[in-house]
């Protein structure tokens, strides 16, 4: 239940559902388990990378990444075996999504 709690609270503080003006980028880090976000400017890519390394992140790997107007959320939670483990997802209006 907690998690699912921690789940919603991401999922509506990140968009808010409100529509992204620019690009949204996610950051994670598989060795510390942090991650960065940043949307709604143009350089979220290097904000999103930059938050990973202050939320204690070492080796940031980009997640995904859109470059245009959309909607998305970011779910955070633990595998089977305790290790944390993200996804994130995008509705977006054109071809323009990237998951690495």
């Amino acid at each position: 239940m907690k998690n699912v709690i921690k789940i919603s609270i991401l999922v509506f503080s990140f968009f808010l559902i409100n529509q992204v003006n620019s690009q949204s980028a996610v950051y994670y880090c598989t060795s510390t388990e942090a991650y960065g976000y940043s949307y709604g400017t143009s350089e979220c890519q290097s904000l999103a990378y930059e938050d990973c390394l202050q939320n204690g992140g070492s080796d940031p790997q980009l997640n995904g990444v859109v470059y245009s107007k959309g909607y998305g959320a970011i779910a955070i939670g633990k595998n089977y075996y305790g290790y944390r483990v993200i996804g994130n997802s995008a509705g977006i209006m054109e071809d323009t999504i990237i998951y690495r």
